[in-house]
This record gives structure tokens, C-alpha cells and sequence, in this order.
């Protein structure tokens, strides 16, 4: 195969094949694989053959997809042909070859696979070192995570300006298809360290992504892993948190949220989003408010009483968004009391959920309503065991604050 594309290098046909049957010898569960790979990688100059195919055929999207499949393949698992990869120029040949089939959403998947492969490379060089390989290994890692460095800045930078351009002549379906994958890139793009500052530039146009393709699942959700990976460590979360607040972003994921109630990835990643957001300071609760996140909070937590991290996000997010007495009586209207109630009683030693819970419990008291509210809703015989609890003392301090809150008036409630 290899000296086939050599010997006819301009027929699409053959390159095309011979970069797929590469691919399969060197990757799957057959006896022979690892050193197949190899030799191809090492010995066979595999990655010539895949960049000289991306190089002459780059109109030809078969073409692309094989041979960006094969570069995949080469560069999985296999930490040296990372490098070997970069110095053939492997990102620059995804961006362009992306660039050439924007709307094709099979080269757009193997755009994105090689560059994950890439990315997954230092990972698994600092596995092998740990392991007792060479030094020469830790060397490789270094080489590599900081060319990935360098790449992760252009490689924004480049999804920036495809943001910019006019939607694509090929429809609605094209322009979905080109979203889909610009969001894509971009969540591989911002694993890099350092390059939050370029990705907030980018918060205005995925927002005006999220509104056009309202409903569509895999958009919403990488426009909410970018949201997430923004507002995520890094010295500039909190200037991503203000842009987010101050666009319609929030409205955009609680509007998806809305949309597409029964994926409960989504879900979290949307209660993820509003509580990166509105935790930050009174404004972003505010903008959160006015987004609907109370309601779309209290959906998530209803439909999935069993999942453990969407009850500790939602009771987390209520904790922010019900921080007046208003905002209190509009959550305990549409039923988030009750429902916090019923997560402190089902996951009460289970994260940090009876924290967050008896916190939120002790804040509604704040409003003589609802403090009466609590007190029937069976909040307290939740409170009584926890005070006893070695689970957290966080949780414990909290049942006690709940308790010593209604023991004026109703003794009987420190009793055993």
C-alpha cells in the first residue's frame, strides 16, 4: 500500500483506499496491530503517505477522511508518532483540510479524532515513563505539550475567524453541520492552559450559534462544555463568567435546557453553566434569575431525584438564585423547597448534598412563609440524625443551625 501511493500519487482512488487499509492493519483487536503500527509509523513513513495524500488531493473529501484517519491511528497510543505527526505539519493539514469541507461532517470527525489523539499523546507518555520507560520518553512529553501549546492558540484563533465568516451557501444543514464542528475544535482547543483570554472573544458568536440552532442537542452541548471549560480554573474565569452573564448565554442554555428535558448530560452541563455563573457575585444571580434558571433548576432536579451530582448541582444553584426573600417564595412556589427536602431525606450521605440543602433549608427561614413552610415539609426529622452524623460536619453544623432555628418555638424538635 505504502509504495503504491508513491508509485501513483495522483489518482484519488488508490490514495484513498491505501490510507483506509493502513488505518485497519494498524489499529483493532487483531493480533499484530501495536506492531504494525510500528513499523508503519517508524519504519514505512505512514505519515508521509497520509500528509502527501492531504497535500494532493485537498479538494477530494474521501481523500481527507482516510487520511486523516490514518493519522489518527498513527498518532493514538503511540507518543513518538505525535511528535512525528506535528513535524509533518499534522495540525496545520486538519485546519486547512477543515477549512476545504467545512459542511462535511464525516471530516470534521476525523479533524477533531486526530487532534484528540494528539492532545491524549503526553498523557500517555507520562503513563509509559511511569511505568519504567526511558527518560527519553519525558523528553517526548515536554516536545509535545508544548507544540500543543503553540497550536491550541492558532488553533482558537482560527475558530474565530470561521465564526466570523457568513453562513454557508449549502443551508441550514451545512451551517449546522460547520457549527457543530467549529464548537467541536474549540472544546479540544481550550484544554491548552493559558488560552481563556482568546476563547471569552469567541462568547458572542457560539451564543449566536445556541440561538440559531436551538433544539439541536450536540450543539447545545458543546456550547456548554466551552461555557464550562471557560469558567473553569484558569486566572480568567471570572471575566468569562461576566461575559457570559451580560450576553444572552444563560438564556441560551436555560432555553436549551427547556428544550431538550430528557438528556440528562445536558441537564448537567446546564446547571454546571448557571452555577459557574451565578455564583460569582449578585449581578450573575440576577442575570441567572431573569434567564429562568430557578425553573429549569427545579425541572432537572424533579426529573432526576436519583442522580446524586444533578440534586448537589440544582440545590447549589437554588442557593445562589434564592438569595432574596422573593426569589425565595418563586422557588418554594414552583416546588424546589419540597423537592430539596425530598433530596436532603433520599441523598443525605451522599455529597454535599445535606450541606447545601440544610444551607438553602436555613436561608428560606429567612422568610416567615416559608420558615412555617419548612417546618411541616419533614425537613427537620432529615436535620435530627445528621446532627449525630460523622458523615460531614459541615452538614452537621447545618442540621444544628435548622434545629436551634425552630427550638423556641417547638421544643420537641432537639428531643431524640
Amino acid at each position: 500500500s505504502v509504495r503504491a501511493t508513491v508509485q501513483h500519487p495522483r489518482s484519488a482512488e488508490l490514495q484513498s483506499a491505501a490510507c483506509g487499509t493502513l488505518k485497519l492493519l494498524c489499529v483493532g483487536p487483531h493480533e499484530g496491530a501495536a506492531e504494525t503500527k510500528r513499523r508503519l509509523t517508524f519504519e514505512l513513513d505512514a505519515i508521509g503517505v497520509a500528509t502527501t495524500a492531504l497535500r494532493g488531493h485537498a479538494n477530494d473529501a474521501e481523500v481527507q477522511r482516510e487520511a486523516l484517519g490514518l493519522l489518527r491511528a498513527l498518532a493514538s497510543s503511540a507518543p513518538r508518532g505525535a511528535r512525528l505527526v506535528l513535524d509533518a505539519g499534522g495540525v496545520a493539514l486538519c485546519l486547512e483540510s477543515l477549512k476545504s469541507h467545512l459542511s462535511d461532517e464525516a471530516v470534521g470527525e476525523a479533524v477533531c479524532g486526530v487532534l484528540k489523539a494528539l492532545r491524549c499523546a503526553p498523557k500517555g507518555t507520562a503513563a509509559a515513563a511511569n511505568q519504567g520507560g526511558s527518560s527519553a520518553l519525558a523528553v517526548v512529553e515536554a516536545v509535545v505539550t508544548t507544540r500543543l501549546q503553540d497550536e491550541c492558540e492558532t488553533g482558537l484563533k482560527f475558530c474565530e475567524d470561521l465564526l466570523a465568516l457568513p453562513s454557508s451557501s449549502g443551508g441550514d444543514v451545512a451551517s449546522r453541520t460547520a457549527s457543530q464542528t467549529i464548537l467541536g475544535l474549540i472544546t479540544i482547543f481550550l484544554e491548552g492552559k493559558g488560552v481563556q483570554g482568546r476563547g471569552i472573544r469567541l462568547i458572542p458568536a457560539i451564543s449566536q450559534r445556541l440561538r440559531r440552532f436551538s433544539g439541536h442537542l450536540r450543539i447545545q452541548t458543546l456550547g456548554c462544555q466551552i461555557f464550562i471549560q471557560l469558567t473553569t480554573g484558569g486566572m480568567a474565569q471570572e471575566e468569562a463568567a461576566a461575559r457570559i452573564a451580560k450576553t444572552d448565554c444563560l438564556t441560551r442554555v436555560c432555553q436549551a435546557m427547556r428544550d431538550l428535558p430528557c438528556n440528562m448530560h445536558l441537564q448537567q452541563l446546564g446547571l454546571e453553566v448557571l452555577l459557574n455563573v451565578v455564583k460569582v457575585n449578585n449581578e450573575h444571580k440576577t442575570a441567572g434569575f431573569k434567564a429562568g434558571g430557578i425553573a429549569v433548576t427545579i425541572t432537572a432536579m424533579r426529573s432526576y431525584s436519583k442522580n446524586i451530582k444533578i440534586q448537589e448541582l440544582g440545590i447549589n444553584c437554588l442557593l445562589h438564585l434564592s438569595d432574596t426573600v422573593g426569589r425565595s417564595a418563586n422557588c418554594a412556589k414552583l416546588g424546589g423547597l419540597d423537592l430539596v427536602v425530598s433530596a436532603l431525606a433520599r441523598h443525605m450521605k451522599q455529597g454535599r448534598v445535606a450541606e447545601l440543602a440544610l444551607m438553602l433549608l436555613c436561608m428560606f427561614c429567612d422568610d416567615s412563609r416559608l420558615r412555617q413552610h419548612v417546618l411541616v415539609s419533614g425537613a427537620l426529622a432529615s436535620a435530627r440524625p445528621l446532627c449525630r452524623s460523622s458523615h460531614s460536619r459541615a452538614a452537621q453544623h447545618w442540621a444544628a443551625e435548622l434545629l436551634k432555628e425552630f427550638a423556641a418555638d417547638c421544643p420537641v424538635v432537639l428531643q431524640s
